[in-house]
């Protein structure tokens, strides 16, 4: 037996609403419910998100194109997210991809790219035999991508490209890459791995550069490079720590946050009669656990965001998430402000003018 994937296709249409099935590669073995992978539909690698996973026999097997490739290290959607998505689909008639859309970054981070090599030499001689760009992709013998070429070639010859390939002197190979990538930093800390801190001390203490660097870790549990550089020891002798194994990096992953922490923080404000008056009747609907809409009235500046931040503090001692939307962007920065200043990296912002990186990160 052979497994399937059933996929809806990422592409901005409604019209389709039924999976298309692909076969799964034996490397692609761990591929599951909720992975994003790319498949080949019509001329182009498109993104697709796995909603099932069947068997099926050989016969059916054969008549199916593979997955190309997975886009993530994990599978994006879990299970909450699909079901979540089922109900969006069926509650405001969307497609089931409309729907997924809604749980990944506004863009998908991906970049279609032309890449070309050249075709097996069948004659001795042909009519491209002249040409410096087909000598330069058969000296290559591997695909090249089109923007290296264009560095290379002037215009009108990058122009025979197309003539090539008709005469099938040349392959155009389409390829899609992932443009949005984790970010990762490293730093460093003692390997204690049965070796005590004396023993380090005395295995270095003729080499003053990586003495201070056993010290400061001693002290100071974990460093950056960049700290380690300012302790006047450089990269030879972090090197040199790390082949002994006295030392070991620890990689954590980078959440790039165009607001970053430069908000000075604050505390509650004793509310005003009104104010108070309006926390006290959302709070009882956030301690009841109980759906109920409220209205603020008042002017710019008369204290309406104190209570958004009192109902949210509240929520969060439950444990429990809340959502903020804003009704323009160009409020966003005020907003974020005052909700950063309270609650801290327990803030996270989404929105269309954030980069690809940081939606990703988010």
């Amino acid at each position: 037996m052979f497994q399937v994937a059933d996929v809806f296709i990422n592409i901005p249409t409604s019209q389709i609403r039924t999976p298309f099935s692909y076969l799964i590669p034996s490397e692609l073995g761990f591929v599951s419910r909720g992975w994003r992978v790319l498949v080949s539909f019509g001329k182009n690698n498109v993104e697709a998100f796995v909603v099932s996973i069947r068997e099926v026999d050989e016969k059916e097997a054969g008549k199916l194109k593979s997955i190309s490739g997975v886009l993530d290290e994990y599978a994006w959607f879990d299970e909450e997210m699909l079901a979540t998505a089922e109900w969006v689909s069926e509650k405001y008639l969307c497609s089931p991809a409309e729907a997924l859309r809604l749980f990944i970054p506004g863009k998908a981070g991906l970049k279609a790219e032309a890449w070309y090599e050249a075709a097996p030499v069948v004659q001795a001689e042909d009519s491209g035999i002249l040409s410096p760009l087909l000598q330069y992709l058969r000296k290559e013998q591997a695909p090249v991508r089109f923007s290296t070429l264009r560095g290379k070639f002037a215009a009108m010859e990058l122009a025979e490209l197309g003539s090539f390939t008709k005469a099938g002197l040349v392959r155009r190979l389409k390829k899609v890459i992932k443009t949005a990538k984790p970010q990762f930093e490293e730093s460093f800390t003692l390997n204690e791995n049965g070796i005590t801190t004396e023993a380090m001390r005395d295995h270095v203490k003729k080499k003053p550069a990586q003495l201070r660097i056993i010290e400061a870790l001693i002290r100071q549990g974990t460093m950056s490079a960049e700290a380690i550089r300012s302790i006047s020891a450089g990269n030879t002798a972090l090197k040199a720590l790390l082949a002994a194994g006295l030392v070991r990096v620890i990689s954590s992953r980078v959440h790039r946050d165009s607001y970053g922490s430069s908000f000075l923080s604050d505390i509650a404000m004793n509310p005003s009669p009104a104010q108070a008056e309006a926390i006290k009747a959302i709070g009882r609907a956030i301690v009841k656990r109980e759906f109920h809409s409220f209205l603020l009235e008042g002017i710019t500046g008369s204290g309406k965001t104190e209570v958004y931040l009192a109902a949210t503090a509240a929520v969060r001692a439950q444990g429990r998430q809340v959502l903020v939307l804003i009704p323009e962007i160009a409020q966003t920065h005020q907003t974020v402000k005052r909700f950063k200043a309270r609650f801290g990296e327990d803030v996270i912002v989404s929105h269309s003018r954030l980069s690809v990186a940081e939606r990703h990160d988010t």
